[in-house]
């Protein structure tokens, strides 16, 4: 299971690799979704790990300008 810490580590290289596509854009969501500490906002996670009805909600508003 992909922990926080993780997913810090690897979006750096998921934005270089999307970037060298000239088709594709990278969106950060989790910045979106996550404090200062780098944890899932209590609202926007019930159990820290997975988004629930009002992380989806931004994260699809996020992404709605791309679709």
């Amino acid at each position: 299971m992909l922990r926080n810490q993780t997913i810090l580590e690897i979006h750096p290289q998921l934005k270089t690799l999307v970037e060298s596509y000239a088709n594709m854009t990278y969106l950060d969501l989790f910045s979106h979704v996550a404090n200062s500490d780098n944890t899932l906002i209590q609202a926007y996670s019930d159990d820290g790990i997975h988004l629930n009805s009002a992380g989806f909600e931004i994260w699809a508003n996020l992404i709605k300008p791309y679709l």
